[in-house]
C-alpha cells in the first residue's frame, strides 16, 4: 500500500457494494486508495446504540502487529517503507483482523496522541509505503500500525520513524536515533553519499585501538557499521541532509567504559544532562561546539541532550546508560538526614532517606565513601523511608559521600533526580580544626606545572591568620577562600618541570581562634612536578589530506624547540629521493624538501622521532604521528573540439577533431556519433593528443551528436570532465 508525501486521506465505502474514494493531497500530490466493496474505513467504527446489539458487540481488539523494519525505498530513497509481522489474530487466533491502519505525526508521542490517519493495508498484508516522505522531505515522521477488526476495535505496539538532520559543511558530532535494519555504514549514510570525507568513532572497549575510521577516498578502514548507540564524527565536504528510517527504540542500553565514551542519545524526548544520565556517576559530558580546532564544548547538568547529536561521556567506572523514549512518573528523593553539606554530624548518626513513592526494596542499592562497615537497614512509612544504621562509628573530622544508585518504584520506574542532591555529602564532628586533604597530595608525582594548590579544612578558618611558605617559590601567588572559608586555593606562576616542591602552612586559626592542629594529612607536604615532553602541533600535508601539488614540501611544527640532531623522519615509500632539511622559528619548525615530485595516486606515511633540548622524546599530541596523505591522479581532459558545441553551418564532409590535455592510450578509445553516416577512419596526431575522425560518407543534414564514451591516458587514468562539453552537438548544413 502506498500514499504520498504527508497525505490526509478519507475513504468511505458505499454499503451498497459501490466504492467511493477521495483524497486530499499535500504539495499537489493526488493519491487514490480503494478498498473492496463492503470494506471499512478506519473511521467507520461507530458502535450501535441498540441495547440488543450492544449485548453481543465484540469489544476485544485483535492482537497488535509487531513492527519489523522501516527503511528508505525507491530509486532515489524518496519513500519510507514500513514492514510488520501479522497480528496473531490475522489468519490465526480469533482471525478477526479486517485491515491494518497506518497513523503518522511529525512530532513524536509515546502514546501516539495527535497522530493522523495515513492509509491502510488489507489483512494478510505486511507492508506500507509512505511515498515521497523519504530523502527530499526534510520533516521528521513517526508511524504506528494498528490492527483493526470490523467492530471498531484496534491495537498497536511500537513505532517506526524517519529522522532528518541537516549537516553544514565541516565537522559534526552526530548519531542515528533509530534502530537500523542494515547497520552497514554505506547504507546508514546513503543520503550523504558524495558529501563527506570521513567518519570516525571512538570505541572505548578496544584498548589496542580506540579510534575506528571510514574513509571515502581509501580502500581500507576500520569502521564498517553504525548503530543507534554510537556517536560519531563526520567531516562534511558540503551541506547535505542525513535522512534515516528505522524502528523507534523504547529503551536503549549503552555500555560505558572507564574514560571517554562517544555515544548517541537515541530518544526523541529532549532531556537535561542530569535527567538523561540519572543513575550514572558521570564526571564530564561534552557536545559539538563551533570553535576549532576540536569543535567540542563542555556541557552542564542543565544543558539539553537531543536525538541525532553525538556526545562524549566520561565515567570513572564501567556503567550502563539507559535511554528511554517515554516519560516516567518516577520516584525521587524528598529529603535526607544528614542533609547535603551538613557539618558536625555525630559519629553514630543513622542515615535516613525519604522517597516520593513506595520503593521496591529488592531494587534498592547505595554506597557510602569512606565506608565504616557494619551496616543494617530497615524500611518504614509504606516503604517510602529507609533508615541505614552502622555498628562502627564514623571517623571524626571526615567528609562523607552517600549515593543511592538504584531505587525503582513498585511499577518499575527508576529513580530520577529530585529536589535534594544525590549523591550528597556531610562532615562528621571534629574536636579541633585539621587539614582534611591537600591537592597535590603529599608525595604526589607528575603534578602539572600550572596546577593550583588546594587545601580543605575541617572547620571554617580565619583567612587573616593564614601564613604559608613554598620552597622553591614560583611567585605571584593568588589566594582564594571558598566553601565558607573551609577551602583555600592558591594559584601561582608555573612551577619548574621535574622539581620537588615543599609547601607548608606556617600558621592558621579557625574562626574561634583555635590554631590549626596536627591531623592525618602531613604539614608540610611535598610533591614533584611533571616533565613536559614535546609533541607535534601541526603537519602539512595534514593527516588524511589529498595532495594535488606533487612538489609540495612537508612541514612539521613542534610544541617547543627541538634537538635538531636527534630528529629523524621516515617516509614510506620514499622512492630513494634526496631530502633536504631546514629548521626555522627557533628550531620548532622543520621543512622537508624532496628532489623529485611525489608520484600520483600513492599513499604516503610520514613518521617523525626525536627529542627536545632537555632530552625528552616526542609524545602523542593533537595531530597523528605517524600520519598519512595521498596524492591524486592528474586525469586527462578534452580541451577543444572541432566542430565545437552548438556550431552551425558545419560542412557535411567535415572531419571531427578532438584535442586532449595529454597523450592518450589510443587502444582505450570508445566513441559514438548520432546519426552515424558510417565509413569512419580513426587517426591520432601530435604525440597522441589529437584525435581525428574521418568519414567517407557525408553527414546527414541537421544535428549531429558526438560522445567520447571512454579513454585513458598512458598511465591508465580515465578521461575526466574538462572545459568543453562531452558529449557535444553541432548542426550540419
Amino acid at each position: 500500500m502506498s500514499v504520498g508525501n504527508h497525505v490526509d486521506l478519507g475513504v468511505w465505502p458505499d454499503r451498497g457494494g459501490k466504492v467511493v474514494a477521495y483524497a486530499v493531497a499535500f504539495l499537489m500530490l493526488l493519491v487514490l486508495i480503494q478498498w473492496p466493496a463492503g470494506g471499512y474505513s478506519p473511521y467507520d467504527h461507530l458502535l450501535s446504540t441498540s441495547p440488543e446489539q450492544n449485548e453481543t458487540m465484540d469489544t476485544d481488539p485483535p492482537a497488535a502487529p509487531v513492527l519489523a523494519s522501516a527503511i528508505l525505498a525507491g530509486t532515489s530513497n524518496e519513500n519510507v517503507l514500513i514492514t510488520w509481522s501479522l497480528s496473531a489474530d490475522d489468519g490465526a487466533g480469533d482471525d478477526d483482523v479486517s485491515h491494518y491502519a497506518v497513523y503518522f505525526s511529525e512530532i513524536y508521542d509515546y502514546e501516539g496522541d495527535g497522530y493522523l490517519y495515513l492509509g491502510q493495508a488489507g489483512s494478510g498484508e505486511t507492508s506500507f509505503t509512505h511515498a515521497l516522505a523519504g530523502d527530499g522531505d526534510w520533516l521528521n515522521c513517526f508511524y504506528y500500525v494498528q490492527a483493526n477488526d470490523s467492530s471498531g476495535n484496534g491495537n498497536w505496539s511500537g513505532q517506526a520513524g524517519k529522522f532528518v538532520r541537516f549537516l553544514e559543511k565541516g565537522k559534526h558530532l552526530a548519531s542515528v536515533p533509530l534502530v537500523q535494519e542494515d547497520t552497514t555504514l554505506e547504507v546508514v549514510l546513503q543520503t550523504l553519499a558524495g558529501s563527506f570525507k570521513h567518519v570516525r568513532y571512538y570505541k572505548s572497549s578496544d584498548q589496542s585501538d580506540h579510534w575506528k575510521t571510514y574513509w571515502t577516498f581509501k580502500t581500507y578502514g576500520t569502521l564498517f557499521d553504525i548503530d543507534h548507540k554510537m556517536g560519531f564524527w563526520i567531516d562534511m565536504t558540503k551541506d547535505d541532509h542525513l535522512v534515516v528510517a528505522g524502528i523507534v527504540p523504547e529503551m536503549t542500553q549503552i555500555e560505558l567504559g572507564h574514560n571517554w565514551n562517544l555515544v548517541s542519545y537515541p530518544s526523541f524526548i529532549d532531556r537535561t544532562v542530569s535527567d538523561a544520565l540519572a543513575g550514572i556517576d558521570w564526571q564530564k559530558v561534552q557536545a559539538w561546539g563551533a570553535t576549532p580546532p576540536y569543535y567540542q564544548k563542555q556541557m552542564s547538568a542543565n544543558d539539553i541532550m537531543r536525538a541525532g547529536e553525538g556526545y562524549w561521556v566520561w565515567v570513572d567506572l564501567p556503567q550502563v546508560m539507559e535511554i528511554y523514549n517515554k516519560l516516567f512518573d518516577s520516584p525521587y528523593i524528598v529529603s535526607t538526614y544528614p542533609a547535603d553539606g551538613e557539618t558536625d554530624v555525630p559519629l553514630d548518626a543513622d542515615i535516613i532517606v525519604n522517597f516520593s513513592k513506595p520503593i521496591d526494596v529488592l531494587t534498592f542499592s547505595w554506597s557510602f565513601v569512606p565506608d565504616p562497615g557494619g551496616w543494617a537497614y530497615a524500611w518504614s512509612n509504606g516503604n517510602r523511608t529507609v533508615t541505614l544504621s552502622h555498628a562502627i562509628p564514623y571517623m571524626e573530622c571526615a567528609l562523607r559521600t552517600v549515593i543511592v544508585t538504584s531505587a525503582d518504584d513498585v511499577d518499575g520506574n527508576p529513580l530520577v533526580p529530585g529536589p535534594v542532591p544525590n549523591p550528597w555529602q556531610f562532615e562528621t564532628e571534629c574536636p579541633c580544626c585539621t587539614i582534611l586533604f591537600t591537592d597535590p597530595m603529599d608525595g604526589e608525582l607528575d603534578v602539572p606545572l600550572d596546577h593550583p594548590i588546594t587545601i580543605a579544612f575541617s572547620d571554617a578558618m580565619n583567612p587573616a591568620t593564614f601564613v604559608y611558605a613554598s620552597s622553591p617559590d614560583p611567585g605571584s601567588w593568588m589566594v582564594t577562600w571558598t566553601n565558607g572559608d573551609t577551602v583555600v586555593v592558591l594559584d601561582h606562576n608555573d612551577f619548574e618541570e621535574i622539581t620537588v616542591y615543599v609547601f607548608e602552612i606556617v600558621y592558621l586559626e579557625d574562626i574561634n581562634g583555635i590554631p590549626l592542629d596536627a591531623g592525618p594529612v602531613p604539614n608540610p607536604f611535598m610533591f614533584e612536578t611533571v616533565p613536559q615532553p614535546p609533541y607535534i602541533v601541526q603537519t602539512e600535508p595534514c593527516d588524511g589530506e589529498l595532495v594535488s601539488d606533487m612538489n609540495r614540501n612537508i612541514t612539521v611544527l613542534f610544541s617547543e624547540s627541538m634537538n635538531t640532531s636527534s630528529v629523524s623522519f621516515y617516509i614510506v615509500p620514499d622512492h630513494s629521493w634526496v631530502w633536504t632539511e631546514s629548521w626555522h622559528q627557533s628550531d620548532t619548525l622543520l621543512v622537508l624538501e624532496h628532489s623529485d615530485p611525489f608520484v600520483e595516486v600513492v599513499l604516503y606515511t610520514v613518521t617523525v622521532v626525536g627529542a627536545d633540548k632537555s632530552g625528552l622524546f616526542l609524545v602523542p599530541g593533537p595531530v597523528p604521528n605517524p600520519w598519512t596523505f595521498a596524492t591524486t591522479c592528474v586525469c586527462p581532459e578534452i580541451v577543444a573540439t572541432y566542430p565545437y558545441s552548438a556550431q552551425f553551418g558545419v560542412p557535411a564532409d567535415a572531419y571531427i577533431y578532438v584535442n586532449f590535455s595529454e597523450p592518450m592510450d589510443t587502444s582505450s578509445l570508445v566513441w559514438s556519433i548520432d546519426p552515424d553516416p558510417g565509413g569512419w577512419t580513426v587517426d591520432w596526431l601530435a604525440n597522441d593528443t589529437l584525435l581525428v575522425l574521418m568519414h567517407s560518407n557525408p553527414f546527414y543534414q541537421g544535428n549531429v551528436t558526438v560522445h567520447i564514451i571512454y579513454a585513458e591516458d598512458k598511465s591508465g587514468d580515465q578521461l575526466a570532465p574538462g572545459p568543453v562539453p562531452n558529449p557535444w552537438t553541432f548542426h550540419v548544413g
